[in-house]
């Protein structure tokens, strides 16, 4: 039995996303070949000072997006990035060091780029030949952390980024463009959209739109189901707010017969499979999982920093369109509510984007590269 350990962070819910994604995907390629273990790298054991920061994603991002800009800017800077690096260490090191040693894995899968210099400074004490993964869950934007020297392979989920990994020293035979970890159902299940909508109790003809503000319900939801009402009086409208509970008793209380109001999901790749449109923010993940399930997009809003770049990477594409003002929104509604034809066209172009199977095909080779398995 050969074990794989993947390391991840809580700081939305990307990387959690990637990592059960990926476990799945070892399970279906090597049901009984492969143990997979999940960390949560800062919130395994004694948490320090350190480890309690990450904490403070969520409501920061949420409430304060100018500060995230400006810390995301700080950390962005290699400088910068290094300085805290050294100032955490003392703490962190000897967690890391504890974690290879329990779970004693033939390899490593780092999905969180604050975990990869940890990853780096406690191998050499635990198994210097230990072979260490990159799994990127950012779309076209490469954090210093991501990019960390020392590891024997990074993926890549876009021709930008990994142009990006390269430009700064990595030998290009060490990273490999894949794309995002989804869901392996999105290339396991695919059921037409008229289906999906059956299989939810939805009318299978009716228009239908995925409202996502990812794990932490942000961008003003409340007001884009409103628009989208106004400019779509007879959808269907899908709603996940996430952990935001307050969203989802605000929104569940209007009672309105042709909306489902969801919180934490972990049916998306079903959600997006019934939708004709999808709004959402712009979080890497999340336009993973719309370009996988062939869906147009539009963002409705973005964290400031790399999800900017998210949304010009797929608006440039054709495969989606920006709705961060009313009008904005409003307009881009309407004409792919009219515009078969149109829709149509943004929609191939998702397509052509996407990687449904960009978790089976990251653990088949990782399978093969450091375990030496084949898959059936």
């Amino acid at each position: 039995m050969r074990r794989v350990l993947i390391v991840m962070s809580q700081t939305g819910g990307g990387h959690r996303s990637a990592a059960l994604a990926l476990a799945r995907a070892f399970g279906y390629l090597y049901d009984n070949y492969v143990q997979v273990e999940i960390v949560d790298i800062f919130r395994s054991g004694r948490r320090t000072v350190w480890e309690k920061l990450t904490d403070l994603y969520g409501p920061i991002t949420v409430y304060s997006p100018a500060l995230w800009a400006v810390i995301w800017h700080v950390f962005r800077q290699k400088a910068g990035f290094e300085a805290v690096v050294r100032a955490a260490a003392p703490a962190l090191l000897p967690k890391v060091r504890r974690i290879l040693a329990e779970a004693r894995p033939d390899l490593v899968v780092s999905v969180h780029p604050l975990a990869n210099p940890l990853l780096v400074r406690a191998r050499p004490q635990v198994n210097p030949r230990l072979p260490l993964t990159v799994v990127y869950t950012d779309l076209v934007v490469v954090h210093p952390g991501w990019r960390y020297p020392g590891f024997q392979l990074y993926t890549a989920a876009s021709k930008p980024a990994w142009e990006e990994f390269v430009r700064h020293g990595l030998p290009p035979d060490r990273v490999v463009l894949t794309g995002l970890p989804v869901d392996i159902r999105f290339a396991l299940n695919r059921p037409s959209s008229a289906q999906a909508r059956m299989n939810l109790g939805l009318d299978p003809d009716r228009f239908t739109l995925l409202v996502v503000g990812g794990a932490e319900g942000v961008g003003k939801i409340g007001r884009v189901v409103r628009i989208a009402r106004q400019t779509c009086p007879d959808a269907q409208i899908l709603v996940v707010c996430g952990r935001n509970r307050a969203l989802y008793r605000r929104l569940a209380a209007q009672a309105d017969p042709r909306m489902r109001v969801y919180g934490f999901v972990e049916n998306i790749w079903e959600l997006m499979a019934a939708a004709d449109v999808i709004l959402t923010k712009a979080g890497p993940m999340t336009i993973g999982e719309g370009l996988a399930a062939g869906k147009p997009l539009i963002f409705i809003s973005y964290i400031p920093g790399h999800e900017e770049g998210n949304a010009a990477y797929v608006v440039n594409a054709g495969a989606g369109r920006m709705g961060l003002k009313p009008r904005e929104l409003k307009a881009e509604l309407e004409r792919l509510r009219a515009d078969p034809a149109y829709r149509a066209g943004m929609t191939a172009r998702a397509a052509e984007l996407g990687r449904p199977a960009a978790a089976l095909e990251m653990a088949r080779m990782l399978g093969s590269g450091f375990l030496g398995l084949d898959a059936e």
